[in-house]
């Protein structure tokens, strides 16, 4: 779901943001009797995006899809996950910055699924996004979305026709009570 040019950012940035901006009430790690109530996950994630039309310095209406990986995740019971990520959305944008929402769905390595929806904003190569599972596996639950995103080509900003792809990876967070 990354949608911004930027430089590649260290993973231990990525985790400090995604702790200091999780959902209230999200199990960032955790461990003991909370962990056991609660439902979540911190998850890695990276995945390529494909923008239409292409970003370029004026802010302009976009529609973008994308598909990745999700995980390894750490469960709030302990456990691991990992799954594939395809989703799609549309926004205002440009090279350096714009906002929108998404729909994306994950299919998990057991098969089951969760769909969620989520509003972005996005600045010098950062992307945030807040929304909720809205079906399938823990539907109903908050999600908090930190990514780096890397151009393809960052030249391409000063093109008519602008920059068309770009790779991500970050931290999604979900889950609480």
């Amino acid at each position: 779901m990354g949608r911004l040019t930027g430089g590649r950012r260290s993973w231990p940035f990525a985790v400090a943001i995604a702790a200091a901006t999780a959902v209230p009430g999200t199990p960032v790690l955790a461990s003991g009797p909370r962990a056991q109530a609660s439902r979540g996950a911190v998850c890695g994630w990276s995945g390529r995006d494909r923008i239409t039309p292409g970003l370029t310095t004026i802010p302009r209406e976009i529609t973008f899809s994308f598909t990745g990986n999700v995980g390894p995740c750490r469960m709030s019971d302990g456990s691991t996950r990992s799954g594939r990520e395809a989703g799609s959305g549309n926004g205002t944008a440009s090279c350096s910055g714009g906002d929108g929402s998404y729909v994306e769905t994950i299919t998990w390595n057991d098969g089951t699924t969760s769909t969620l929806t989520a509003g972005f904003v996005f600045a010098a190569g950062v992307a945030i996004a807040t929304g909720r599972i809205t079906d399938g596996e823990w539907a109903g639950t908050p999600i908090r979305d930190v990514e780096f995103v890397t151009p393809d080509d960052p030249s391409a900003c000063a093109s008519a026709a602008g920059m068309t792809g770009a790779s991500y990876q970050g931290v999604l967070t979900f889950g609480g009570s």
